[in-house]
């Protein structure tokens, strides 16, 4: 298999879609790793030059859109959630 590694790494492709869709897929790990990230932000980690305000609503809006994307992860998140109340 090594020997044709190279060559389909070096291949041009030829054959690409205008509309292809380059954005990254959604890992099941995302709602995990945004929900630390927050609580980070809340706790005052924040990186420096960020309003922490900020990064949390925009942590919580892309939290938002995760789930309704039905990951492995925003459907564990989920069954946590319920479970607490």
């Amino acid at each position: 298999m090594q020997k044709y590694v190279k060559t389909i790494g070096d291949e041009r492709l030829t054959k690409v879609p205008k509309d292809l869709d380059l954005k990254p897929y959604r890992d099941e790990q995302d709602d995990d790793l945004l929900r630390r990230m927050l609580t980070s932000v809340k706790a005052g980690k924040a990186p420096q030059g960020l309003h922490a305000r900020d990064l949390a609503e925009a942590i919580e809006q892309l939290r938002q859109r995760v789930r309704r994307h039905g990951t492995l992860g925003a459907q564990r998140a989920a069954a946590l959630l319920r479970k607490t109340k």
